[in-house]
């Protein structure tokens, strides 16, 4: 199994440009994208791919959910719930 890292709990309510920095200095070969919380996202997965939401309605731009990679399996958490890309469809779980 990889020791890379797969996913950035300690982000959760930084900016999120200090985000995306910690991020890539864990995981240079990644993909970062910095998404406003609620926007549409195009589909496709990419194993390589991080994606920050953040709270754009607050002037600091806090980071709302851990940032996970694609490849790691789960790709999007909020509300509670995570959703696990399996073959292509999304399965929500409950995150505690």
């Amino acid at each position: 199994m990889s020791s890379e890292k797969t996913s950035w709990p300690e982000v959760v309510g930084w900016p999120a440009a200090a985000a995306v920095t910690q991020i890539n200095s864990d995981r240079p070969d990644v993909a970062i994208e910095v998404v406003p919380d609620g926007t549409n996202v195009p589909p496709g997965y990419n194993a390589l791919r991080v994606r920050v939401y953040f709270d754009a309605a607050n002037a600091s731009g806090p980071v709302l959910y851990t940032p996970v990679l694609e490849g790691g399996v789960v790709t999007y958490g909020c509300g509670g719930y995570a959703v696990l890309c399996v073959g292509g469809h999304g399965i929500f779980s409950p995150v505690d």
